[in-house]
């Protein structure tokens, strides 16, 4: 998790990936509309996630930063730098997480008595109580979403999804595409768009 994933609201038809990529042999418009297809579903339920945890005030990253505190560092304590690792996101980001955790009183900071640069992540009883409210409510909109997949379909969508995971290592070792000389064309309100910008003077320069 880098940053906020960013879409665009609406993504557009197969027809229109199809006219976008027509002259290039090599791009397939199934595949493109299939990932858009899950990334919208993925902010869907991101939405979702978000808005029912602000009920309890928090947000996905604060909850997710807990979550770490709670079960990784269950018994020891968690340090900043392994919850950054898990949620693959920068020092600084997980700092802004957990200043605001420690502001509402979930966690706190313990400094290591040998290594005072090590710090200890921990919950607080308010924090283990905040967990005790959260989870159930929050676990159960999470089954009744995926309740509209059978058991079967689950681990059918499992599999595919690590099929696609396991899939995007080719990225990294095979040449992306590039046979076809065809521009991708431009939706025509766009077209005109640019030519009331050129005839009014205002185009970019």
């Amino acid at each position: 998790m880098s940053g906020q994933l960013l879409l665009i609201k609406d993504f557009p038809s197969l027809d229109f990936i199809k006219q976008q990529v027509e002259g290039y042999s090599d791009i397939d418009a199934e595949a493109i509309f299939t990932l858009n297809a899950l990334l919208d579903t993925t902010r869907a339920v991101e939405s979702e996630i978000d808005r029912g945890l602000a009920e309890y005030d928090l947000s996905h990253g604060r909850h997710t930063a807990l979550w770490c505190v709670a079960v990784i560092g269950e018994e020891d304590g968690i340090t900043p730098a392994n919850i950054a690792e898990q949620l693959g996101v920068t020092r600084a980001t997980v700092t802004g997480l957990l200043d605001s955790l420690e502001g509402a009183g979930l966690v706190s900071r313990t400094r290591d008595l040998e290594d005072r640069r090590k710090v200890s992540i921990r919950l607080t009883p308010a924090g283990r109580r905040k967990i005790a409210e959260v989870w159930p409510a929050h676990y159960g909109q999470v089954t009744l979403w995926m309740n509209a997949l059978t058991k079967t379909e689950k681990a059918q969508f499992r599999a595919l999804l690590q099929k696609i995971r396991s899939n995007a290592s080719v990225l990294s070792v095979k040449e992306v595409p590039r046979s076809g000389k065809a521009k991708p064309k431009v939706e025509k309100s766009a077209k005109r768009a640019g030519a009331k910008k050129a005839s009014t003077g205002r185009g970019t320069k």
